[in-house]
């Protein structure tokens, strides 16, 4: 998966956690990558200016001064903050209930064909 609109189109993936000691075994799911920029709230942020890559030091020194949008320019913008969409944090408390469900049905029918045989 990528997301696009940003800068290289980054990759979305996913990391995991297993905790299989005792009697409540789990395996954690972790989202990795730009995910945060949809997932998280931002908090109000002023953007400034970035600087040129592969500039000599002296002209690094001084950068770019101003940025450009709506037809303007301006030493810096200041960003209102966004809200989350939270889709992560929603599809992990949809599925939490039913794959505890899942699992416990899977148990059970494994329980019943041990006792068959």
């Amino acid at each position: 998966m990528r997301l696009s609109g940003t800068t290289t189109n980054a990759r979305i993936s996913i990391d995991w956690d297993r905790n299989l000691a005792g009697p409540n075994p789990s395996i954690t799911l972790i989202p990795k990558g730009p995910i945060k920029l949809i997932e998280e709230d931002t908090p109000p942020h002023a953007i400034r200016p970035r600087q040129q890559r592969g500039v000599t030091y002296a002209r690094k020194r001084k950068g770019k001064q101003a940025l450009k949008y709506g037809g303007r320019f301006s030493a810096y913008a200041n960003h209102p903050g966004t809200r989350g969409k939270h889709p992560w944090r929603r599809g992990v408390q949809k599925t939490r209930s039913e794959s505890g469900a899942i699992f416990d049905r899977e148990i059970q029918k494994a329980i019943v064909r041990a006792m068959a045989a």
